[in-house]
């Protein structure tokens, strides 16, 4: 065994503290170690992934994508029931229903249409490898577009990006576009159908509520006709000015007629200078002075002369001739009272007839105003109806016309210059970062398994026996012989043991 110096004189070697416990955590020197002995493997394991990213981007079939954004009228709908203000949930919703809809059959079968894409040489050779002909080739190629497109509708607005891949570039743009005109198409279809629709059932309404009018019209025509009321306004304010004059009439009549009773009955009860209109009458009143004088005067002759007497006899003609002049007066006032009675009865009775038949006839008058009301109403009724069916059936109609769509087109997709797939750059990223971690793992695998000798802490776990000193690696790289000289030489490790 080699003596050795003190160790104040000998400063490379390093005793006591300088050597690893057992237990203590690895060091970063013994890693870098480990990573310098295997770098080899390592760097082989990087070379070989990083190749074979490279050969199979370069070997994979180069795919291009192309991307379309449409905006969604969320505030527009149907021009026949008008607006409404949306909600949230609702715009939610019917970005759900708009992605279904771009993804249905009937816009794919529009794109495979519009585009001619089954009349594709390219396509059909695909088809054919795919199929071995068997199928349609719609059917097919439906499914093919479906997995080659993405349908996203953003979270905050009301936009919806349809991306497509495809093997040409040009072919890529032109099937990113043809969904979004074949979904604007078919978007437009919905909602004109539903308006076609309208319109004809609108049309059908609108013969029906014109013939309903027209025999409201003439049933009101023909009543009017023969009830001969044009205006029921005018004709029953006039025939009620009428009737009121006519009941006004009859109470005049009646009154008089009550006034002419009594004056009939005081004549039934004879005593005629009880009759006012023979005490008022100037002409008996002066008949009667007249009879009174003569009779005095007869009284006066009689006494005078005899019976034959022509005094006498002339006075006895006078008093007969006044009193018959006076019998005839009283008898013509009399004649007269009872006249103006019969008058008043036969009056009475006339206008008791004729305010009863213009009762009737205003009675009549209104129960015709309230038929040709009826009918009135039923007119407008249906006109209003039929109106109402015609301003709905233009309504449809200018919808249809119009043809316009809650769908535009705001980013139309543009022709890619670079393919989407292989991505050369992420593969060959992704090839590193696998083959580092492979290589890394390998290194540390038979690191473990092999179990060199590469620190202290190594040989107290391989021999059990405390470590004194750890000697310096020489500073010479000159090939060292064992000691005798016999043996073979030997390199100087480059490794530094210890602290």
């Amino acid at each position: 065994m080699c003596s050795f110096s003190p160790p104040r004189t000998v400063a490379p070697f390093t005793i006591g503290t300088s050597v690893p416990t057992p237990g203590s955590p690895m060091r970063f020197d013994l890693l870098f170690g480990i990573l310098r002995s295997r770098f080899w493997l390592v760097a082989s394991i990087v070379a070989i992934t990083t190749l074979m990213a490279i050969t199979g981007s370069l070997l994979m079939s180069k795919r291009y994508s192309a991307a379309t954004t449409v905006y969604v009228d969320a505030n527009t709908v149907d021009q026949v029931s008008g607006m409404a203000a949306p909600t949230r949930e609702t715009i939610r919703n019917m970005l759900a229903s708009q992605t279904e809809l771009i993804q249905s059959s009937q816009v794919v079968n529009r794109v495979i249409k519009d585009l001619k894409l089954a009349q594709d040489e390219d396509v059909q050779t695909d088809w054919q490898k795919a199929t071995k002909g068997r199928g349609s080739i719609d059917d097919w190629l439906a499914n093919v577009l479906l997995k080659s497109i993405k349908v996203t509708s953003s979270t905050d607005g009301t936009t919806i990006a349809i991306g497509a891949e495809w093997s040409s570039a040009e072919r890529a743009a032109e099937i990113a576009n043809g969904f979004a005109n074949a979904y604007k198409a078919a978007a437009l279809d919905l909602r004109t159908k539903p308006a076609q629709e309208y319109a004809e059932r609108f049309a059908s309404q609108v013969k029906e509520y014109k013939a309903k009018v027209e025999a409201a019209q003439n049933k009101l025509t023909n009543y009017q006709r023969e009830s001969g009321i044009i205006t029921s306004d005018e004709r029953i304010d006039v025939e009620n000015q009428r009737l009121q004059e006519l009941s006004s009439q009859l109470v005049q009549v009646q009154s008089a007629l009550s006034e002419s009773r009594s004056r009939s009955a005081v004549v039934g009860r004879g005593g005629d200078m009880a009759i006012p209109e023979v005490v008022a009458n100037e002409l008996i009143q002066t008949l009667t002075t007249d009879l009174g004088r003569a009779e005095a005067k007869l009284g006066q002759v009689s006494s005078q002369y005899g019976a034959n007497h022509p005094i006498r006899l002339q006075a006895q003609a006078e008093v007969q001739e006044l009193r018959t002049r006076l019998n005839t007066e009283i008898s013509r006032v009399k004649n007269s009272i009872r006249t103006a009675n019969s008058v008043n009865l036969q009056r009475e009775r006339e206008l008791s007839a004729a305010v009863d038949a213009q009762k009737a006839k205003v009675l009549s008058l209104r129960s015709k105003r309230d038929q040709i009301a009826i009918l009135q109403q039923d007119l407008a009724s249906a006109q209003k109806a039929y109106d109402l069916v015609e301003r709905r059936l233009t309504e449809t109609q200018v919808a249809m016309s119009a043809g316009l769509s809650n769908i535009s087109i705001i980013t139309p997709a543009v022709v890619p210059l670079l393919p989407s797939r292989p991505n050369l750059i992420l593969n060959v990223a992704v090839g590193l970062f696998l083959g580092l971690f492979l290589g890394l793992m390998a290194a540390f695998t038979l690191e473990a398994a092999q179990k060199p000798l590469r620190s202290a802490d190594d040989l107290l776990q391989a021999s059990g026996i405390p470590v004194l000193a750890v000697l310096p690696p020489s500073q010479s790289t000159r090939a060292q012989r064992l000691i005798g000289g016999t043996g073979p030489t030997v390199t100087p490790p480059n490794l530094r043991l210890g602290n």
